[in-house]
Order: structure tokens, then C-alpha cells, then sequence
């Protein structure tokens, strides 16, 4: 039961008013007075003809949340992203965009790949200004045969000893097992093992079967 705020009477329904006293009803309600309990039905009117911009279909209300400085975020389902709202601004973090760290990411990926850097360091301060400082490495190697960047001389002689056949004409570095393939399919004028003594090496314009013959019986 609630009472009306203009007349005080008892009435069954929705809103602070009853049936004599609602300016704007949309359904039927029981009216009760303190002298009678008898259920008296009423047709209300819509109030459809009272403007005719008016639509007597309540819409449904959008909830948000907000805050006194509109700073929280709003999880959009359709698109799977938020949107900040910070000072107003309506869209996606321009700091943690794709956009914005894909070229940081393929600097990296392409610096770390040679053994250039030691250490990147990328830094966001609070206000979007950022840094970027990149620690050169002095300890990296490169290999003379396949021109493969080591970060550090240790790493160079285990990929020496793991490839000791190096080509210098097709820039390869090749296992034992792989000298004669090699041998076989570029067809060399001349052995192309580094650190072969044999003449071979020394002189050229041999025919790739000789060549094949010696790698085969010399270095594999």
C-alpha cells in the first residue's frame, strides 16, 4: 500500500499520487480510500494526445557509470575494447594503441636479431611522454663466412664447431656431413673448405668432379 502525497489516501500501484491526483497514468489501478476499501477500475488516459511529439512507450534507460570526473572506462561487447573517457576523450589508449607499438616492436625484433643492443628500455610517464634507451652491445661477433651476427665470442666458436665447412663463395656454413652435398650440387672450380692446405684450394679451374672427389675423401 502507498499513500498519496496530495491527499493522503491509500491506492494500489505505482507512483506517489492516486488515481484522483495522477496527472499521467499508463495502466489500471485499484483505488483505495480510508472510508472504502472497494476496488473501483479506472481507464487511464495515455496521454498519447496530449503532444504529438509524445511517445506513451517508456524507452529503455542506458546505465552507465560515471564518476564526478568522468574517468571510468566503458567496456564496449560488440568491438571487445574499452574506451577511456579521461578529460573527455572518447576512444582507445593512443600509449598502448597496435599502432604505436608494432614500430617499436620490429626495432626490437630486428636490433635483438644482430646482437646490436644489450638492453632496451621503452618508458611511459604518466603524462604520454615516452623514452626509448637502447644499451649497445660491444661483445658481439660475427661469423667471416656466413656473416651471422653471436652476442659474445663464446657463442661464435660453438657455431665454428657445430659448422666447421664454410663456403665462402655462397656464404654458408655447412656440418661434415654436408660437405659433399654441397660439392655435389654447386659444382666448385676449386675446394671451397676454409683452412684446406691441399692445391686444390690454392689453385683454381679444376673440374667439379675433381673438386667432388676431393671433399669427399678429404673433408667428409
Amino acid at each position: 500500500m502507498a499513500f498519496c502525497t496530495t491527499c493522503g489516501a491509500q491506492f494500489n500501484g505505482r507512483g506517489n499520487h492516486c488515481t484522483r491526483h495522477s496527472s499521467y497514468l499508463q495502466d489500471y489501478y485499484n483505488q483505495y480510500t480510508s472510508d472504502s476499501h472497494d476496488v473501483v477500475p479506472i481507464k487511464y488516459r495515455t496521454g498519447r494526445f496530449r503532444s504529438s511529439s509524445h511517445n506513451r512507450h517508456r524507452k529503455p534507460r542506458q546505465i552507465g557509470y560515471h564518476d564526478s570526473y568522468n574517468a571510468l572506462d566503458t567496456y564496449n561487447p560488440q568491438t571487445n575494447e574499452w574506451a577511456n573517457n579521461y578529460n573527455g576523450y572518447n576512444g582507445s589508449d593512443p600509449i598502448t594503441h597496435p599502432t604505436t607499438i608494432l614500430p617499436l616492436t620490429t626495432t626490437f625484433d630486428r636490433l635483438a636479431n644482430n646482437h646490436s643492443i644489450a638492453e632496451l628500455t621503452y618508458s611511459i610517464e604518466p603524462t604520454g611522454k615516452r623514452s626509448i634507451t637502447a644499451t649497445a652491445n660491444p661483445d658481439r661477433e660475427q661469423c667471416p663466412v656466413c656473416f651471422q651476427y653471436f652476442a659474445d665470442v663464446g657463442r661464435l666458436r660453438a657455431h665454428t664447431w657445430e659448422f666447421p665447412i664454410g663456403c665462402e663463395r655462397h656464404r654458408v656454413c655447412l656440418r661434415d656431413e654436408d660437405a659433399a652435398w654441397h660439392a655435389q650440387s654447386e659444382r666448385h672450380e676449386r675446394c671451397f673448405v676454409r683452412g684446406c692446405t691441399s692445391v686444390y684450394r690454392r689453385e683454381g679451374g679444376w673440374r667439379g668432379i675433381v673438386v667432388e672427389n676431393h671433399v669427399k675423401g678429404w673433408h667428409s
